[in-house]
């Protein structure tokens, strides 16, 4: 069971590998505001996170399998208390393969964090910009509902 936890372990860091090489081309599509290229990218990164996520199950399997062949091993044990109950040869291998799957999550989320702001920023720009387009500001009062938004009709669509 060792070796299995092993392999998931493996295709899990594999499929976050994946994710960081999609957030990093999100990330290039979102600097220069390019939406329609992002499209293909977010199908890809859904198809990933279902992998993730059955994949999570299935090491979530082996554990829970590892746990009733072995009445030591806790639910809430860390990686590392665990560790220590796999045979010598197999340790520094699990060790190294949670060490690179920490490491992978981590530039996942930071990546994650960046496209998200930039999302953000993005998303800003061009509501200004339909905004300017269309004629719309932002006064300097605050009214009731909060900030008072003025219109002037520019435009003549129906939409």
């Amino acid at each position: 069971m060792w070796k299995e936890l092993i392999r998931v372990l493996g295709d899990i860091n594999a499929a976050y590998e994946k994710i960081l090489v999609l957030g990093k081309e999100k990330h290039k599509y979102l600097v220069t505001v390019k939406f329609a290229e992002l499209e293909p990218i977010l199908k890809e990164e859904e198809k990933l996170t279902d992998e993730i996520r059955l994949l999570e199950n299935k090491r979530q399997g082996v554990l829970i399998k590892m746990a009733g062949a072995n009445k030591d091993l806790k639910p809430g044990m860390t990686m590392q208390e665990l560790i220590a109950f796999a045979p010598a040869p197999l340790q520094h291998t699990l060790a190294v393969m949670h060490k690179q799957l920490s490491g992978k999550v981590a530039e996942v989320v930071k990546q994650n964090d960046v496209n998200s702001l930039l999302a953000t920023g993005a998303l800003d720009a061009v509501t200004k910009m339909l905004n300017k387009l269309g004629g719309a500001s932002v006064d300097a009062t605050y009214g009731k509902g909060g900030e008072t938004v003025s219109h002037r009709k520019k435009l003549n669509i129906n939409a």
